[in-house]
């Protein structure tokens, strides 16, 4: 019996022993294997080239949703005098886009939108300007964004990929100021209605 109870003790042991490395172990591996999965998910950089198309139309996305959304009524509308209203900050955003298509190699250069007072056309002409830039990207490439131009705004030299990088972080940084003119209006951005609605 001694012994025999022994042999059990050990065998209880033992069956612990297990439980507990299964229980510890088990959820590690399980995680381990989720992280393989969710490596294995990753998708490639689309190279440089892709990379610029991706933030060019993310920013474009965002801008022309505004300028679709805003009420006409308060095209002409502006926090106080001495600024732009949101129609001049979207026709100014267009320019912008020219400006930059145009230093980094690109043929058209529509850098005024003379007659371009309702918001049809206010929208068509960021469109434009947003789709020739996409356009403008697609050909050059991975190469021709390695290019170089004088940087309108230094004494250097910059890479094609940097002016139209510039260009999307200008397009950017009116969005934000436009969603302080959405706020004093009372109204809600077209990207935070998106985010509640998820």
């Amino acid at each position: 019996m001694p012994a025999a109870g022994k042999c059990w003790s050990f065998a209880g042991r033992f069956l612990v022993f297990a439980l507990v490395f299964l229980c510890t172990t088990l959820p590690n591996a399980d995680a381990q294997a989720q992280e393989a999965g969710k490596a294995a998910e990753v998708k490639p950089s689309p190279g440089p080239a892709g990379e610029m198309l991706e933030m060019w139309q993310r920013i474009a996305k965002m801008n022309i949703d505004m300028a679709e959304n805003f009420p006409e009524d308060k095209y002409n509308w502006k926090p106080v005098p001495e600024v732009r209203s949101f129609k001049e900050q979207m026709l100014h955003v267009a320019s912008g886009n020219y400006f930059f298509i145009r230093l980094s190699g690109g043929e058209k250069t529509r850098a005024s939108h003379p007659g371009r007072e309702s918001k049809a056309d206010v929208v068509a002409v960021l469109k434009e300007s947003y789709e020739d830039g996409a356009a403008h990207i697609r050909k050059l490439g991975d190469e021709g964004l390695a290019r170089t131009a004088m940087h309108p705004f230094a004494d250097h030299e910059v890479s094609f990929r940097t002016l139209l990088t510039v260009a999307a972080n200008h397009g950017g940084e009116h969005f934000g100021q436009l969603v302080i003119y959405y706020r004093l209006n009372g109204l809600v951005p077209p990207t935070t209605e998106a985010q509640q609605r998820q």
